[in-house]
């Protein structure tokens, strides 16, 4: 191991070894050994433990610290806590440049393992700036460098995120389908079993006539799905044919009235039925009659489950747009409908969501999967707002050249204050925790991207977000 990245001495090394690493430092490689002797003579050589915090958001003229040994690392806070941007055991590496080169918030630093860094104070930083020493060039490429890697980071955690909420909520959206499709094919070998015993008990009657009143039950029971009964008729109903199976010995009368009587069957058509096979068949043929209608049953809920697993599963599909080129030609309407389906989880029974979609609106060339994020995240924004109970209304339509899509909500509004800074990366006016603030900065990035415009208006009682997109 090098003498310049042996590990630190408790000694100090002194001016004159200190202004001879840094000439082999990338930062100063325009510097003449004068000059790095005028900013060595006025900084502070330090030798500090691993985890130190060298200086964290919120701090005033923290100083601007070189690594002479050891390692850095920059840090940010994010959802409160803290996230490594970028880490470097290279002799010169730096962190504290941003405030010097960009108004933008100080973010953090800390010594990864015990290392050696040499504190320039801020109004030496400044004088070095102003008087012509040169490094304001290495400053400003490192710290666009930096910022770069901070955003494409921060983009990463944030779909990181979104896809953890997501899968969290299709998670729990897919186990109500999921599991009501496994109690039915639980349920639909007894009741396969009661068929086939049925079966066998009618074999001697007409199989003409059975073939007809197992038709005629499918009918009867389709036209009550189009055209569902009354609660209080189909009450009445179930309790006169219980009524009648009972007086004439047949067993579990109520439980079987109470499942013919959902499938349509009723005194007048039973009456029929039995007019038709002679007295003596009401008992096999109603054990007939109800296990059919229970396999029907039990497969129309395999069936309604499975289609709504199926919806979910393109609905998350279509939200990410899987196995499409990136720029592709989108259609607005339909991304708000697949986005409403796969944040349907995340809304409260006591939350209207109104739809006001211009039908037929142009489509746009632009990332799919991107501008379903912008409408996933207005509309997290908007339930948020409104909390338990509110109103959230989605509009979509055409202008002239262009394709208009708002988010408006009823909720308590957006602080005068905090409406100029909503768009920001890190700002968020949800407590610790709970935003990351950067939902509305993807926003404003990904629409500006596509050549559009984000606007926000906000007094209580109503929040809208407007967002316009160029055809």
């Amino acid at each position: 191991m090098s003498e310049a990245t042996g590990p630190p001495r408790d000694e100090a090394w002194g001016a004159d070894e200190l202004v001879r690493r840094l000439q082999g430092a990338i930062l100063f490689e325009w510097c003449t050994p004068e000059q790095i002797r005028w900013v060595v003579d006025r900084s502070e050589e330090q030798v500090v433990a691993g985890g130190t915090r060298l200086f964290a958001p919120g701090d005033r003229e923290p100083g601007f610290f070189v690594l002479l040994d050891g390692r850095l690392e920059v840090l940010v806070e994010q959802g409160g806590r803290e996230v490594v941007t970028a880490e470097s055991e290279a002799l010169g590496a730096y962190a504290g440049a941003i405030p010097f080169v960009d108004d933008a918030p100080i973010i953090g630093a800390r010594a990864g393992r015990t290392s050696r860094v040499l504190r320039i104070p801020d109004p030496v930083m400044r004088e070095m700036l102003a008087g012509g020493i040169p490094i304001a060039r290495h400053l400003l490429l490192g710290v666009q460098a930096r910022a770069q890697r901070l955003q494409a980071l921060l983009d990463q955690q944030e779909k990181l995120a979104s896809l953890g909420k997501l899968s969290a909520g299709l998670a729990h959206e897919l186990n109500n389908p999921a599991s009501a499709a496994a109690r039915a094919a639980a349920q639909l070998g007894g009741a396969v079993d009661a068929l086939r015993g049925a079966v066998r008990a009618t074999a001697h009657l007409d199989p003409d006539a059975l073939d007809r009143a197992g038709l005629e039950l499918r009918e009867r029971a389709a036209a009550d799905t189009q055209s569902p009964p009354q609660a209080l008729e189909l009450s009445d109903r179930e309790e006169a044919l219980a009524a009648w199976l009972d007086a004439r010995g047949v067993p579990e009368a109520h439980a079987r009235a109470a499942s013919l009587s959902v499938a349509g069957v009723d005194v007048a058509w039973i009456e029929a039925l039995v007019a038709r096979l002679g007295i003596e068949a009401v008992e096999p043929v109603v054990a007939l009659l109800d296990a059919e209608s229970a396999v029907a049953r039990l497969l129309e809920r395999v069936a309604v489950a499975t289609n709504r697993m199926s919806e979910l599963v393109a609905a998350v599909k279509s939200f990410s747009f899987r196995d499409q080129a990136p720029i592709q030609s989108v259609d607005v309407r339909e991304g708000l409908e697949v986005t409403l389906t796969v944040l349907a989880h995340r809304v409260p029974s006591d939350v209207e969501i109104v739809r006001d979609l211009e039908r037929d609106l142009p489509p746009l060339e632009g990332a799919g999967a991107e501008l379903n994020q912008v409408w996933a995240n207005l509309l997290d924004n908007a339930l948020d707002a409104v909390g338990e109970r509110g109103r959230i209304v989605v509009r979509a339509r055409s202008e002239p050249g262009a394709v208009l899509v708002e988010v408006e909500d009823d909720g308590p509004g957006i602080p005068p204050d905090a409406q100029a800074r909503v768009f920001e990366p890190f700002f968020t006016t949800k407590d610790v925790g709970e935003g990351t603030g950067l939902g509305l900065d993807t926003v404003y990035r990904v629409v500006t991207a596509h050549g559009g415009a984000v606007d926000l208006h906000s007094e209580p009682g109503r929040t809208t977000f407007t967002v316009r997109l160029p055809r």
